[in-house]
């Protein structure tokens, strides 16, 4: 995304407080690049951390195919995000059991993955995702698909249009997840008999 368009999105939604040389320098892919830490000051989160082999902008350096072993990092983050990380790394459903594991109970894990081809070793399906959630109990938020026709702004972003998904809502306790052990999902007539009653019934709890 151009920083235009970016400063345009915060003036429309009328986030307080934007400093625009905060976010410097903005020229990805190219190097050097901006910490998204900046991003994330700039929305209100105080505690910050991201993981990256490099170790750039102050990362803990794991290579996501194995286990994450440091337990200081167990159940610390109110939001754990994937944008577009996970497809890249070959044992994929490793990499999505640290991101459980470093998700505090009740908390958030916020995925947004691209689906073109070539861009990594998988290219995944809602049903991925919904499979993921049924074996762990997550309460699914929201799920769907955005798209782009290759239509561009004035300043040269890609224009997203957002293709109606699922909401899912609950009332269920959701403070106890994140806390047990990740489990691997199983598909079609091979799911547990939890899993087939999620599918037919919606989702369990959070």
């Amino acid at each position: 995304m151009k920083k235009s368009d970016f400063e345009n999105i915060i003036r429309i939604s009328g986030t307080p407080n934007y400093v625009a040389s905060a976010f410097s320098p903005w020229q990805w892919p190219a190097q050097p690049r901006c910490s998204s830490r900046v991003f994330y000051r700039f929305l209100g989160f105080q505690k910050y951390n991201c993981v990256d082999l490099n170790q750039e902008h102050g990362a803990v350096s794991l290579d996501l195919n194995h286990p994450l072993q440091d337990s200081s990092l167990f159940s610390q983050f109110d939001l754990v995000t994937d944008h577009g990380c996970n497809e890249h790394v070959f044992n994929t459903g490793e990499a999505y059991r640290t991101m459980h594991r470093l998700c505090k109970p009740g908390g958030i894990i916020l995925i947004d993955q691209s689906v073109w081809e070539g861009n990594g070793y998988y290219l995944y399906d809602l049903s991925f995702f919904e499979g993921l959630a049924a074996a762990n109990s997550y309460k699914i938020i929201y799920s769907g698909y955005v798209v782009t026709f290759r239509e561009r702004t004035s300043d040269g972003s890609n224009i997203q249009y957002p293709i109606k998904g699922r909401f899912f809502p609950s009332n269920k306790n959701t403070t106890g997840i994140c806390s047990a052990s990740f489990l691997i999902p199983l598909v079609g007539h091979m799911c547990l008999s939890t899993q087939l009653h999620w599918i037919v019934s919606g989702p369990r709890n959070c």
